[in-house]
């Protein structure tokens, strides 16, 4: 949660960033990122209905969080 709010907080101010990134497309990343909040808590609620699909679930959201890595654009200098 702590990365997630200081990620909103820069990509919307844009401090701390290299003059190469794109804003738009910077900000364009943070909906993704907040993705991940709301699916972990929900997992806890999932294991108390279903003790084997937590794993998967966990297992879902690693999946989601290794592969959906998209670099922040940059513009062309």
């Amino acid at each position: 949660m702590a990365f997630q709010a200081l990620w909103w907080h820069l990509a919307r101010t844009g401090h701390l960033f290299d003059a190469r990134v794109d804003m738009d497309g910077a900000r364009r990343t943070r909906v993704r990122f907040a993705l991940g909040s709301p699916a972990y808590p929900a997992t806890v609620g999932l294991a108390y209905v279903s003790a084997p699909l937590t794993p998967a679930a966990h297992g879902l959201i690693a999946v989601y969080c290794g592969f959906n890595q998209v670099p922040v654009a940059t513009r062309n200098a």
